[in-house]
């Protein structure tokens, strides 16, 4: 698991889209 700043960074950046992406 990611910690909720990463996510929420990878959020901004992906625009919610990528995040799913990039975690995996």
């Amino acid at each position: 698991m990611m910690s909720p700043d990463v996510i929420s960074t990878k959020f901004s950046l992906g625009g919610g889209r990528g995040i799913h992406q990039a975690d995996t």
